[in-house]
């Protein structure tokens, strides 16, 4: 009976040693297939359970988005950022490096859910890496994948996140190259995670619309009355509605009191009709100076006239110097003499009262009225006095 316990439990010692056996061979064996090859740039580090961010906005993200829902349908659906300066992580957790920043309003390709995290495409505007040693280059900035399961990181080396895989044969665009590593832009099937509380899925509901805000139309309207009527005090020609136009045109856009937009776009009428009255006051003020500016200048043009006439034409009375001769010449009627000056004849003369051939060949003063003959510049000198010129 001892012996048959004894044989029973040495045939159950053999099989767990067996069984054990197994399976570390069974465990070593999976562990060589689905760990990727060195070559291949294996992937060092899978997502690990996601961390949640505190409650609200990250610590490095401006404000806070909408709350997202289940979606209604399979993913991929298209979603909507609903935050500004959301961080953009490699993985579905604080402790992945940040890729990029979105901002409110930006749209990207929801692939997924995962413990509150949302699983997108990399934006187009992030770039990712990838080892060139599995990359064969071709024309230009076209590479293609040489190896199964190369993966892409988040930066130019292996101890950056997995973004995705690529296979051999996948075409990608080389954006650069850092130290055997390849700047790509993202690669279809390449992955980001962004915070659920900052994704909004169109597809599910129309996002509530905003509460409108208070309307404050009355005291916008208030204070455009006040630099309307401080306006009205000044002259016309320093009028200026540039402040007060714009505050009229707020109101009759945003107010929801009919009454007060009537009475703001009759201010803005009101307020061009003025404005097309200045014009033209200052235009006829520029046109008035044009003119007072055109007649001065017309009066000093004839000053200037009269006094060269003036100054060509002799005094009636003066004294004139010259060399008294005989006037030969009968067609000067009245004149009987001619006053010399060298040899050009400067005057032509008479007179009633000096006999003017006891002064002929001899040089003499003449004191006498000036008059003009029937000849341009011919002038005749009617004698009242004639003295002898002294010898100096």
């Amino acid at each position: 009976m001892r012996r048959s316990y004894f044989s029973l439990a040495c045939v159950i010692f053999t099989t767990v040693l067996i069984l054990f056996f197994l399976t570390n061979n069974l465990a070593s064996q999976t562990s060589e297939v689905v760990s990727p090859r060195p070559e291949e740039e294996a992937a060092e580090k899978q997502p690990a359970a996601a961390e949640e961010e505190p409650e609200g906005p990250p610590a490095d993200t401006s404000e806070a988005g909408e709350p997202a829902k289940e979606p209604a349908q399979a993913f991929p659906v298209p979603g909507e950022v609903a935050g500004d300066s959301v961080n953009v992580r490699s993985g579905p957790g604080t402790n992945y490096s940040i890729l990029t920043k979105l901002n409110k309003g930006e749209q990207v390709v929801v692939l997924g859910e995962e413990f509150g995290w949302v699983k997108i495409e990399v934006p187009s505007a992030t770039f990712s890496w990838i080892s060139a040693d599995f990359v064969e280059r071709g024309e230009g900035n076209q590479g293609t994948v040489t190896a199964n399961r190369v993966n892409i990181r988040a930066g130019s080396g292996t101890d950056f996140d997995i973004l995705g895989q690529a296979n051999s044969g996948d075409r990608i665009e080389i954006v650069d190259e850092v130290q055997g590593w390849y700047k790509i832009s993202p690669p279809a099937g390449t992955m980001a995670w962004i915070r659920s509380d900052y994704i909004y899925y169109k597809e599910k509901a129309e996002r509530p619309a905003p509460p409108p805000p208070p309307d404050d139309t009355p005291q916008v309207f208030a204070r455009a009355e006040k630099l309307y009527e401080a306006e009205m005090k000044k002259p016309i020609d320093e009028w200026d509605f540039s402040k007060v136009i714009p505050l009229y045109q707020d109101v009759l856009k945003r107010s929801q009191n009919p009454s007060l937009r009537y009475l703001a776009a009759s201010r803005l009428r009101l307020t061009s009709l003025r404005r097309g009255f200045q014009g033209r006051k200052e235009r006829i003020a520029r046109t008035d100076k044009r003119l007072q500016e055109t007649r001065r200048k017309i009066e000093e043009r004839k000053k200037q006239e009269l006094a060269q006439i003036a100054a060509r034409r002799p005094r009636e009375t003066y004294t004139a110097t010259g060399r008294v001769e005989k006037l030969t010449s009968s067609f000067h009627l009245g004149a009987t003499h001619k006053l010399m000056r060298r040899k050009i004849a400067i005057y032509l003369l008479t007179s009633l009262k000096v006999d003017l051939n006891n002064f002929l060949g001899q040089e003499v003063n003449i004191k006498g009225k000036v008059e003009e003959t029937l000849l341009p510049g011919v002038f005749l000198i009617r004698v009242d006095e004639v003295k002898l010129k002294r010898a100096p």
